[in-house]
């Protein structure tokens, strides 16, 4: 985030204007760490040779990491 930060002054950006920043964490990744460094939005990363129909169902279920939700 910080090198973001420091790409978008380089460029003349607003800092104060919001932008969206996405991480593909491993399934069952703590997505706190991410979103404290200003992560916006996350989704599970599958292997594409080895994701189950359960293990993908499983993250479905969970839901969205939101605080005070699943996950969150």
């Amino acid at each position: 985030m910080a090198d973001l930060t420091e790409l978008r002054r380089e460029i003349g950006k607003d800092l104060a204007e919001p932008y969206d920043v996405v991480a593909a964490l491993p399934p069952g990744t703590d997505p706190e760490p991410y979103a404290a460094a200003g992560g916006t939005w996350w989704m599970v990363e599958f292997p594409w040779d080895a994701a189950s129909v359960d293990q993908v169902r499983g993250v479905i279920r969970y839901g969205p990491a939101t605080k005070g939700g699943p996950g969150g």
